[in-house]
C-alpha cells in the first residue's frame, strides 16, 4: 500500500465513522475488515458475471458449431436445384384496383391531342405505383379496350415501348 492509498484510506475511515485514524485502533481494524471483505464480493461478482458471460458464449458457439453440416448439406442441395421461378405479379393485382390506378395515373400526366397520353408514358408511371412488367400492363390495357372503357389510338411512334396487340401497334390512350 503507498503512502496516498494509506492517506485516502485514513480520510475515508474518518469520513464514513465519524471516528479519528489510528492504525491499530480495533474500530479501525474493524472497518478494514469489513471494507475487504465488501471488496472481495465485488470482485467475486464481477467473477462470476465474467464466468456465466463466458459460459453462455461458449453454449452459443457449440449450437452454431452443430449447424454447419446442416449448412454444408443446404448449400450443396442450393448449388445441384433449379431456381424456383415466383408466380406473377399480375395475379395479385386486380382488375378493378389496376382501373382505378389507371385512373390516378391519367390524371397526373399532361394530356395531349384532345385528351390523350402517350402509352410508353401512360406504362411508365404505372409501374411507379404497381410491380407490375411492361408486357401485364399492356395486357390489361388492351383487355380494358376490349371491353370499351378506354380508348386505344394508332399513331406515330414517338419513343418508348409502344402496345402492340393482334398486329395492331397502339400508341395513345384515353378514356371513353
Amino acid at each position: 500500500m503507498t503512502i496516498d492509498e494509506d492517506k485516502s484510506m485514513q480520510k475515508q475511515f474518518s469520513e464514513e465513522t465519524g471516528k479519528r485514524y489510528h492504525d491499530l485502533s480495533i474500530p479501525f481494524l474493524k472497518w478494514r475488515i469489513i471494507q475487504s471483505d465488501r471488496e472481495i464480493q465485488r470482485l467475486n461478482a464481477k467473477l462470476y458475471s465474467t464466468s456465466s458471460r463466458l459460459n453462455e458464449i461458449q453454449s452459443n458457439i457449440q449450437k452454431i458449431f452443430k449447424r454447419f453440416p446442416n449448412i454444408e448439406q443446404r448449400l450443396k442441395n442450393l448449388e445441384t436445384s433449379k431456381p424456383v421461378q415466383k408466380p406473377g405479379k399480375d395475379s395479385d393485382v386486380s382488375g378493378s384496383h389496376f382501373f382505378r390506378i389507371l385512373k390516378v395515373v391519367y390524371s397526373s400526366l399532361e394530356k395531349r391531342f384532345g385528351d390523350f397520353v402517350s402509352i410508353s408514358i401512360l406504362t411508365e408511371k404505372i409501374k411507379e405505383y404497381l410491380p407490375l412488367p411492361t408486357k401485364d400492363i399492356h395486357s390489361q390495357l388492351y383487355e380494358l379496350f376490349m371491353e370499351y372503357k378506354i380508348d386505344l389510338q394508332t399513331g406515330k411512334n414517338t419513343g418508348g415501348t409502344s402496345l402492340i396487340q393482334d398486329g395492331k401497334e397502339f400508341v395513345w390512350f384515353k378514356f371513353k
